[in-house]
């Protein structure tokens, strides 16, 4: 569900920004081009005609035939060889959307504010949030069997 939250955020709104450099008038929705002056990550992963999606949408969805691995349109996806691949396709993009974020946004006592609540709302967690990419890609490293770097539509990039 977080993935598919991402990546709507990382989506929506992208084509008039591009054209226009005007967020897309939808009150209330917030997209990663809301606090962005340019674009430097690569939206295509996240279209909504990825195996990517395709695959997160039907483990999502309400009870379907899709999740059956024999129904017609089943996107194949597999922890041990799309988890890495995913994650690290999403770090890798919000790396990228941290280079374009405005000069507003960066402010130091905002950055200081955002890091408080990241650290406040993950304290009970057993590895540090920021900690967390790092922590899970050692560990995908040792486990026997998973297959590094795949996403549902190949090489995560």
């Amino acid at each position: 569900m977080h993935v598919r939250n991402l990546a709507e955020f990382f989506r929506e709104g992208l084509e008039k920004f591009q054209k226009t450099k005007v967020r897309p008038d939808r009150p209330g929705t917030i997209y990663a081009v809301d606090f962005c002056d340019s674009v430097r990550w690569n939206p295509e992963p996240f279209d909504e005609g990825t195996k990517l999606i395709k695959v997160i949408n039907q483990s999502l969805s309400h009870m379907t035939y899709g999740r059956d691995s024999t129904a017609r349109g089943h996107v194949h996806f597999e922890g041990s060889e799309h988890v890495h691949g995913i994650v690290k396709l999403m770090r890798k993009t919000w790396e990228d959307f941290s280079k374009s974020v405005k000069p507003e946004f960066l402010r130091p006592q905002l950055q200081e504010d955002i890091i408080y609540w990241l650290v406040e709302h993950t304290k009970d967690w057993s590895v540090r949030f920021v900690d967390l990419g790092n922590a899970f890609e050692r560990e995908a490293r040792r486990w026997p069997g998973w297959k590094l770097d795949l996403t549902p539509d190949g090489p995560a990039t």
